[in-house]
């Protein structure tokens, strides 16, 4: 279901770093990793970095760190 509001964000401008954040923690633990990736790198862009919630900034930080470990055999694109 999430994956589905995200794929709106612009519906929702006022929410997007709560619903990104819960994306991809929901992701992560339903073991959807190349969602979970996506979706955390998203929200590590610098506009979106600072609004990020305290509490869940270091375990999407890690995620996105260590991408490699997590995406064996799966091409990711990541735009910069």
């Amino acid at each position: 279901m999430l994956l589905r509001v995200v794929a709106s964000l612009s519906q929702f401008p006022a929410h997007v770093p709560q619903l990104l954040t819960s994306t991809v923690i929901q992701c992560a633990k339903a073991k959807m990793k190349r969602s979970a990736l996506q979706h955390a790198v998203t929200l590590m862009q610098p506009e979106l970095r600072g609004q990020l919630a305290p509490e869940h900034r270091r375990k999407i930080e890690n995620l996105v760190r260590k991408k490699e470990d997590m995406c064996v055999g799966v091409v990711v694109r990541v735009c910069v």
